[in-house]
């Protein structure tokens, strides 16, 4: 359970921003798709949320411990943008923008909820179950062509042309 950063907290936090924040131009270098300002703010929460869960009395492992919440966190923030973008890049036009923002109907009105189930209702309609399987894999839960090749033991190829040829028949239906 997260803890009230108190000064001491407050204090630990503070003492390894500066690395958190060298990590994450690190990250930004290395993930150029990404942008700096999303790595920066995902640092400066890790850091935050670090020093809320550090068990007392273990003072001295702190600085371990930060960095491993902050490169977990960058590396999820870099999963989660790319995963965002990869609609985008596949050509799909969702009802209210991200594939995250409309899969979540956590905040939402019942007709955007509803907006969102209808799209993807619309996309496994058309789409043949091996291809709607893939698909899923592929946009929806973030999977690389790679590890859908090894999920279904087929080539990384094969699972390219397979959903290059679904994004053909829903552009052919009208959906993207």
């Amino acid at each position: 359970m997260n803890k009230p950063l108190d000064p001491e907290r407050q204090q630990m936090a503070e003492g390894y921003l500066k690395l958190a924040f060298m990590d994450a131009w690190r990250y930004a270098r290395r993930n150029r798709d990404v942008p700096a300002d999303e790595l920066l703010s995902a640092a400066n929460y890790a850091t935050a949320y670090a020093a809320s869960l550090f068990e007392d009395g273990r003072a001295g492992e702190f600085s371990a411990y930060a960095r491993m919440v902050v490169r977990h966190c960058l590396n999820q923030t870099v999963k989660m943008w790319r995963h965002r973008n990869r609609l985008l890049a596949f050509g799909l036009k969702l009802p209210s923008g991200d594939w995250y923002e409309v899969l979540d109907t956590a905040g939402k009105s019942p007709i955007e909820s509803l907006a969102a189930m209808e799209f993807l209702a619309r996309v496994e309609a058309i789409l043949p179950p091996d291809r709607w399987e893939l698909f899923k894999l592929h946009i929806i839960e973030g999977h690389t062509f790679t590890a859908i090749a090894r999920i279904r033991d087929i080539t990384r190829q094969r699972v390219k042309q397979k959903l290059a040829s679904s994004y053909a028949l829903l552009r052919e239906f009208g959906v993207v």
